[in-house]
């Protein structure tokens, strides 16, 4: 029977396991957010490489504000959830949760999520008045 005084609970960690358990998911933790950084990254560079293709040939770098404001919710939405994700992160990092993996999971995927949504608004450029 469980909860009477004296019984032992087999499920539990023993307690040299326990420091090992909690290292090795603390690093994964780590990693994931460096991942995320990665992620976030080429996530902008290719933000990036798509308007210029979008634009053509006849927009240089310097001129991707013509094809609207898409890249820049692009840019912002690749890279809004990495800090919110740190801290999140850190916050669950050391409250010892079981789960601090899911918060980088989570950044990585809204990451994606925000940079797609943002791209589906990208037209190309209007041509320049005047001359």
């Amino acid at each position: 029977m469980r909860g009477r005084r004296g019984d032992t609970d087999t499920t539990t960690i023993p307690t040299e396991a326990a420091p090992a358990r909690r290292r090795r998911q603390t690093v994964l933790t780590i990693l994931l957010l460096l991942l995320h950084g990665a992620v976030a990254a080429i996530l902008v560079m290719l933000a990036i490489s798509i308007a210029a293709a979008v634009g053509g040939p006849s927009i240089g770098r310097d001129e991707l504000y013509r094809v609207g404001p898409a890249l820049r919710l692009a840019v912002a939405g690749a890279i809004v959830p990495l800090p919110i994700s740190a801290v999140a992160t850190l916050v669950a990092v050391v409250s010892a949760r079981r789960r601090s993996w899911a918060a980088p999971v989570v950044g990585i995927g809204a990451s994606v999520v925000l940079w797609g949504v943002a791209l589906l608004f990208l037209h190309a450029p209007e041509p320049l008045q005047g001359g």
